[in-house]
């Protein structure tokens, strides 16, 4: 779910996995193996992340959410 959520933020913001990786300062094959599933990333580097975004953990929660249930 973690990654189908990063994955929909960042395709809204027209955003490449190199650029998303930059504007977050995380390494672009770190964000990569997040995308993919295989790895799994502390909330100090979720944060990074969601900073890279321009997203509040609230909206980032909400996402999470509406993810869960489509599943």
């Amino acid at each position: 779910m973690l990654a189908a959520v990063l994955i929909s933020f960042r395709k809204q913001r027209g955003m490449s996995q190199e650029k998303f990786a930059a504007h977050s300062n995380v390494d672009r094959a770190y964000v990569g193996g997040i995308e993919r599933g295989q790895r799994r990333p502390s909330f100090s580097v979720i944060e990074k992340l969601l900073s890279g975004l321009d997203v509040t953990w609230a909206e980032f929660g909400t996402a999470l959410d509406r993810e869960a249930k489509r599943r």
